[in-house]
């Protein structure tokens, strides 16, 4: 098998991180991975903002965990009390990526750029999880909130994040794929 196919196969997404900042010129090669990645009409609809700071991704966690306290769900309550519970696995960088909504395919667009760079990351031994619940607390007219903290230019909205950072122990077992995901016209 080619190194390229084995690297998408072997990808998975990791949700324990070693506190060991990743190294500078790895975290480059990841982003111009990502940059480099299709687009509609080559439109580019993506900003990334990469955070390191633990304050402000603290910040992110506890907004969360106020507006999963409000739910109506006791289960969903408790994920709101539990000390266990951070959006970003306590990974020591997380890259979020914002689109350019006014663009049709800006959201599948930062889709491409975030799969470039987690594989990207993985062929560098790096591990990544590809994670949108982060904006969950920033709904309902909150969003503007999350923009400011994270200096996001105006014309984009933050959409996903990836947590990058050295896994804490071995690569989890890949789940089991639907079947039937695929048909054929001839």
């Amino acid at each position: 098998m080619n190194e390229v196919l084995k690297n998408i196969q072997t990808r998975r997404s990791v949700r324990a991180f070693l506190p060991k900042q990743i190294k500078e010129e790895e975290l480059e090669l990841i982003l111009q991975a990502g940059l480099i990645a299709p687009s509609a009409n080559n439109s580019q609809p993506w900003h990334i903002t990469v955070v390191q700071n633990q304050e402000i991704l603290s910040w992110i966690v506890e907004k969360n965990k106020e507006k999963l306290r409000q739910s109506d769900d006791p289960e969903i309550v408790k994920r709101g009390l539990d000390e266990k519970t951070h959006n970003f696995y306590r990974a020591p960088t997380v890259l979020i990526v914002s689109a350019d909504l006014s663009r049709v395919y800006g959201m599948s667009d930062c889709g491409n750029l975030v799969t470039q760079m987690a594989l990207a990351a993985h062929s560098l031994g790096i591990a990544s999880c590809y994670i949108a619940s982060f904006m969950n607390a920033f709904r309902d007219g909150q969003m503007d909130l999350l923009k400011d903290k994270l200096e996001v230019p105006a014309q984009f909205t933050p959409v996903f994040s990836l947590s990058l950072g050295y896994p804490e122990g071995p690569l989890p077992e890949a789940r089991p794929r639907k079947q039937n995901a695929v048909n054929f016209l001839k």
